[in-house]
């Protein structure tokens, strides 16, 4: 990050609540088959080919995907109101990060970020972001050992980066509302220990799943649909990755949890626990 400016970010009392939108869908046709991969499929309807699993917000960060090798996914482009998950190691006390905004829309309104404490429900800092699309650094003063919640209030498009020793996630469960993501993310999840189906949403042709070995299993190829992908034998209990996901990707039988590297990412605690993960 450039050393030009640093901006540090008083605390405020305001409390700041988050809710996912239920989801409704329409009746549904027979699944149809994935000519390309065996055992997949297709439908109107999730409930006719995987039962949609539920995790919750206790997040904790695994130790067990630290040394992952693979590639990081490059600065990250936003557009639109949505959240993410920060937990702060011990030790961490600062949250630097790297961002401009108005980089989409001609809109003279700022980017804003409000850190809320996820366990009392209190904004305990913000960050303004100015729509002139100028790169400013800015530092967060934070508690370490924490996990926050960060609510973004954006409407003119801003892009972010942050150093890897951050633990920053983000959970891809608001199906009626449009993603975040405004490029071709990638993101990498997990696929829980003993899981047999990956199941999900995707909007748009051209997203697809990458299993552990690097290989694309299973592409889009119809618009606005449910999809299943059978979990091979032992293909449980690894990271997995989503590519092309900017438009709408949901996953619904694993936890919807998705970062910039394995290392990053931040899972619920019943799954952390009951997979060993740390």
């Amino acid at each position: 990050m450039k050393n030009d400016l640093i901006m540090y970010i008083a605390g405020i009392s305001l409390i700041a609540q988050v809710s996912f939108a239920d989801t409704t869908v329409a009746l549904a046709n027979e699944p149809q088959p994935n000519p390309a991969k065996a055992g997949a499929a297709i439908a109107d309807n999730p409930e006719s080919i995987f039962t949609p699993a539920k995790f919750s917000l206790d997040l904790v960060k695994p130790a067990a995907f630290d040394a992952d090798p693979r590639p990081r996914t490059d600065v990250v482009n936003l557009a639109g109101n949505h959240h993410w998950y920060l937990f702060m190691k011990p030790g961490q006390s600062d949250f630097t990060f790297a961002g401009k905004t108005g980089i989409a829309y001609p809109i003279p309104i700022n980017t804003k970020l409000t850190f809320v404490d996820a366990t009392a429900g209190v904004a305990v800092a913000e960050a303004v972001l100015p729509p002139d699309k100028v790169v400013r650094n800015y530092k967060v003063n934070l508690t370490p050992g924490k996990l926050y919640r960060i609510d973004v209030k954006d409407k003119a498009g801003f892009a972010i980066d942050w150093e890897p020793q951050f633990t920053m996630t983000h959970v891809n469960q608001e199906l009626k509302k449009p993603s975040p993501f405004s490029d071709s993310y990638a993101a990498y999840f997990y696929v829980p220990k003993n899981t047999s189906v990956i199941g999900g949403y995707w909007k748009n042709i051209g997203a697809r799943i990458v299993d552990p070995k690097g290989t694309v299993v299973l592409a889009n190829t119809t618009e606005n649909t449910y999809f299943s992908y059978p979990v091979p034998e032992g293909m449980d209990g690894k990271i997995w990755k989503l590519e092309q996901c900017a438009n709408n990707c949901y996953l619904m039988t694993v936890p919807p949890q998705i970062a910039r590297h394995p290392r990053e990412l931040l899972l619920p605690k019943e799954v952390v626990k009951a997979d060993k993960l740390n």
